[in-house]
């Protein structure tokens, strides 16, 4: 058996967070990876704000080699405004918020030798 045919190889269909996690783990245990996205353009600029709050996510960050240095803004607390502007509430909750597209960045560059493909535009 040749080394060739030893290697593992994944095809990841979905380039969005779901995909790139599954390429950048799979790329970080040695697999050979190429990630298909039907989109013809990056997948920027979508989806909401992220509130980063599970230290689940931020471990899988670092352990998949997308990190988490200056993934966004440590937020302390929580505040609810009235319509005139006057504090009405405030909760205490330490937390990151984040944006998709920081997310998503720091999952590219965690794929390193993995290909991720993009439709060609018609």
């Amino acid at each position: 058996m040749t080394k060739k045919s030893r290697e593992r190889r994944a095809i990841v269909i979905g380039g969005s967070i779901a995909g790139l996690f599954v390429g950048a783990f799979l790329r970080r245990i040695g697999w050979r990876v190429d990630i298909y996205e039907r989109s013809s353009i990056e997948l920027i600029g979508r989806g909401v704000g992220i509130f980063a709050t599970h230290l689940e996510l931020l471990e899988s960050l670092d352990k998949c080699g997308a990190g988490t240095v200056d993934i966004g803004v440590i937020v302390y607390k929580r505040v609810t405004f009235d319509r005139a502007g006057k504090t009405i509430a405030e909760k205490p909750q330490l937390q990151i918020v984040t944006s998709w597209d920081r997310i998503s960045a720091g999952l590219v560059k965690g794929q390193r030798q993995a290909t991720l493909l993009l439709r060609p535009r018609l």
